[in-house]
């Protein structure tokens, strides 16, 4: 036999006569269980307790003792417990042979007879039963305790909450609600409120909406959570909230909606204050912020003319700064260019007929040449006047700068030139062009050290003018 749960504590034994509480007490200790052993039937009486396992008794030491007080504590068991009695008797425990029996059996309710002699075997196995079956007295015992508790917390956060608890029995379609959720929608104990009351109570205009609600939730859809307003008997209108799932039973499959009902009234005004407030407070800021922007359009102007103003002094004088120093460098470039000229002008005289040596003679004055113009733009430039725009062959421009580029990047860069003949003249400043394809040129050459490839290709493009674009 187990040894018994903490809440079955002991095994009450009442046998006054012989050596049967002896050999009761020692069978139970033997199998682990703890006994007491009962002097009389008053002792008996005082030690019933619901932490008792089972009780054991004789029939002769109840056969003329006064039942009654024993008969109502069996009577005032709570639901839970119904106390096992094992009855010795020498009688046999058949009602129709033992009258005894039925006066004992009609006193203490749950009563097993176990004749003697017995064998030990046999009265283990009366008493593991009679154990096993206390033990889930007090396991639904533990639940109901647990039920009640959970239902105690349930209905405290109801009432912290504010919240009416009803329940709607879908077979039977009756509503049971509590009196706050009653009080939601302005009802009391003693008015009637059905479902349909329920529904009814619903504002018209909100009336669709909470339908729908239920109805997806019937369907088997997520917890319903909808707020509407309601209207109460006395045609007052209020806000309610209402929550609810389906809850079915397992074995008969019968379905309930469960839910919980609030008056959200008050908070309802708060928020319609609380928007009103906001949208007074967002009107106020926007008048001050369309002011404060007039005042700041008329000073982010008055600063801004100034600062115009400001800026184009200092563009004019540092215009005027960078013509001198352009100025004073081009004038004194150009004189050692008239110098160059000059020297390779008499040199190419006086040199012998030798076509490689004219050559090189003339890529240098060609050079010098270009520079002298470029001299002549940055005069024009100090002077602020106009670049001289031409219509020009590009290809022919480029093709003229052919040996200077090749002269230029060195042996270790391959130099490709394409030039197409059929491109259209273009506009440009013939030195100008010229000197950005030489930069462009070196640049390119400087930026391979270990020798490489360089293309200079022509092509042309439609350039669309930002006039013409779609405006949108």
């Amino acid at each position: 036999m187990a040894v018994p749960s903490p809440g079955v504590s002991r095994v009450l034994i009442l046998a006054p006569r012989g050596r049967d509480a002896a050999v009761a007490t020692a069978l139970l200790e033997a199998a682990g269980a703890a006994s007491a052993v009962c002097a009389d039937v008053a002792a008996f009486e005082r030690a019933l307790g619901d932490d008792v396992a089972f009780a054991v008794v004789t029939d002769d030491a109840l056969r003329w003792a006064d039942l009654r007080g024993m008969a109502d504590w069996v009577a005032a068991q709570p639901s839970w417990s119904d106390l096992p009695f094992i009855v010795l008797t020498q009688r046999g425990g058949q009602l129709d042979r033992n009258q005894a029996a039925a006066r004992l059996s009609e006193a203490l309710g749950n009563v097993t007879f176990l004749e003697r002699p017995f064998h030990p075997t046999t009265f283990v196995s009366v008493a593991r039963t009679a154990l096993q079956g206390r033990r889930r007295q007090f396991e639904a015992r533990a639940l109901i305790e647990d039920l009640h508790e959970g239902e105690e917390r349930l209905t405290t956060a109801l009432l912290a909450g504010h919240l009416g608890a009803w329940e709607l029995d879908l077979t039977l379609c009756s509503l049971k609600a509590s009196q706050t959720c009653r009080a939601v929608f302005g009802r009391d104990l003693k008015q009637p409120f059905s479902f349909d009351d329920l529904i009814a109570s619903v504002h018209p205009e909100d009336r669709a909406r909470v339908e729908a609600a239920f109805a997806a939730c019937l369907s088997g859809h997520a917890e319903c959570a909808i707020e509407f307003r309601n209207v109460w008997p006395d045609g007052s209108e209020h806000w309610a909230e209402v929550r609810a799932r389906v809850l079915r039973h397992r074995s008969s499959g019968s379905a309930r909606l469960v839910g919980v009902a609030s008056d959200i009234t008050d908070r309802k005004a708060a928020d319609r204050s609380l928007r009103h407030l906001n949208e007074t407070l967002e009107e106020r800021v926007a008048e001050r912020t369309a002011e404060l922007k007039r005042a700041h359009a008329a000073m982010l102007e008055e600063i801004g003319q100034r600062e115009r103003a400001e800026e184009q002094l200092r563009q004019a004088q540092k215009m005027e700064i960078i013509g001198q120093l352009t100025g004073g460098v081009a004038h004194d470039f150009n004189n050692l260019l008239m110098a160059v000229l000059g020297n390779l002008d008499l040199l190419r005289r006086h040199v012998p007929n030798d076509p490689r040596t004219l050559r090189l003679i003339d890529g240098a004055l060609q050079g010098a040449t270009r520079g002298a113009a470029l001299t002549q733009r940055l005069l024009a430039f100090a002077r602020r006047q106009d670049l001289k725009v031409e219509s020009k062959s590009v290809t022919e421009l480029v093709r003229g700068m052919a040996d200077l580029l090749q002269r230029s990047v060195g042996s270790p860069i391959d130099l490709r030139i394409e030039l197409p003949d059929d491109l259209p003249h273009a506009l440009v400043d013939a030195n100008q062009l010229e000197l950005a394809v030489l930069n462009l040129v070196v640049n390119a050459r400087d930026a391979m050290p270990a020798g490489g490839q360089i293309v200079v290709a022509v092509d042309h493009q439609r350039v669309t003018l930002a006039r013409d674009l779609p405006v949108g």
